[in-house]
């Protein structure tokens, strides 16, 4: 991701996507905490940590370690209390330690190689320990956006729920940010029609991230449709598309 991506990145990181894409982490880290039968801290790993959005969530349910690679997210993280630790190699590297839950939101997407990725990932959970995470939905809907993003692809739930180790047991998946799905997918189609027709001047086209800020008051409506969402999965995931696909998988205990 290029500097002024991450930095639009990090100016977007309290808006109705961030907070809704968090309220979907609160449901699943419930639901893994539950299912783990105990209150003890729980040893949890970002991956991806951003600027540090997720971090005040995943510390109400243990202690903390990140990983981040951007310099922008790592200046960022060193300002925030209480991480136990930063770890600023790109996976896979040599980590000797294991979690109860490992995250990585919008991150094997970044990966070429991401089945290894993946494996990296579930080999440094614990037995019993849960990998939690989000991918972006649809090959069809990439774009220009992805590339400025340093996306290597997008996926639907299936295509996603394959490359996931057999050590793995997949407790909820599902599709997010549903509702704005029809608009957020005409709109994408429609640049790309227009960009087919129009061709670029000097045959140049700068990429760029589509911003997701919107003025308040759609701010916190989209917010609260997000909020809907997380509601209903809570119970089950029935939403047939939307523009992200999630999943909470748990490691077979040996």
């Amino acid at each position: 991701m290029k500097p002024d991506v991450f930095k639009q990145y990090q100016a977007e990181s309290e808006n109705w996507l961030k907070r809704g894409r968090r309220s979907l982490l609160r449901t699943l880290l419930e639901e893994a905490s539950r299912t783990t039968g105990t209150t003890k801290s729980l040893d949890i790993l970002e991956v991806g940590a951003g600027v540090g959005q997720n971090i005040p969530t995943l510390q109400e349910f243990g202690q903390v370690e990140v990983v981040e690679v951007s310099d922008i997210g790592l200046a960022a993280l060193k300002d925030i209390p209480n991480i136990n630790r930063i770890y600023s190699t790109p996976i896979p590297f040599n980590l000797n330690k294991s979690y109860d839950i490992i995250c990585a939101l919008d991150v094997v997407e970044h990966i070429e190689d991401d089945k290894t990725a993946i494996k990296w990932l579930v080999d440094r959970l614990k037995p019993g320990g849960y990998l939690i995470t989000t991918v972006p939905a649809y090959q069809w809907l990439f774009s220009d956006h992805d590339i400025a993003l340093g996306h290597y692809r997008r996926y639907t739930q299936r295509t996603f729920n394959r490359i996931l180790p057999a050590e793995l047991t997949v407790l909820k998946s599902g599709y997010f940010n549903s509702v704005l799905f029809l608009l957020a997918a005409a709109i994408r189609l429609v640049k790309r029609l227009t960009k087919s027709i129009l061709p670029s001047r000097k045959g140049f086209t700068e990429l760029k991230k589509e911003s997701s800020t919107v003025p308040g008051w759609v701010d916190s409506a989209f917010g609260n449709f997000l909020l809907v969402e997380t509601k209903i999965i809570e119970g089950k995931p029935i939403f047939p598309f939307g523009l992200s696909v999630f999943c909470l998988a748990q490691k077979v205990s040996n």
